[in-house]
């Protein structure tokens, strides 16, 4: 899943968006910005778990799309290192958020 998931997601967010919002004229602020934003909504279906839920979802989650937004300019638009770092945060990340979950769902009735 981080394999596929780092680079549809890194083509989807990165390449395609942030050069649509270049060629209509947006700067680098609003081409890291609004992609990084749709990146955290992307990720943040927990709504039906609470706004705070949701929140710790997603803003963490549009901040990281930023952080990768700002390396995919830096490294003048290639996409092998954000798509490595996608791979490697979904690889360390992804097994925890599934340890929690799944711990947090035993508890209950």
């Amino acid at each position: 899943m981080g394999i596929t998931a780092g680079f549809c997601e890194e083509v989807l967010f990165r390449a395609f968006l942030m050069t649509e919002f270049a060629n209509a004229g947006y700067g680098n602020v609003m081409q890291v910005l609004m992609p990084g934003v749709a990146f955290g909504l992307a990720h943040a279906g927990y709504l039906n778990q609470g706004l705070l839920t949701w929140l710790g979802i997603m803003l963490p989650t549009a901040f990281l799309g930023m952080m990768w937004g700002v390396a995919y300019l830096l490294g003048r638009r290639g996409l092998l290192p954000v798509m490595v770092a996608h791979f490697l945060n979904d690889a360390t990340a992804l097994p925890w958020i599934a340890f929690f979950m799944t711990a947090g769902s035993l508890g209950r009735t």
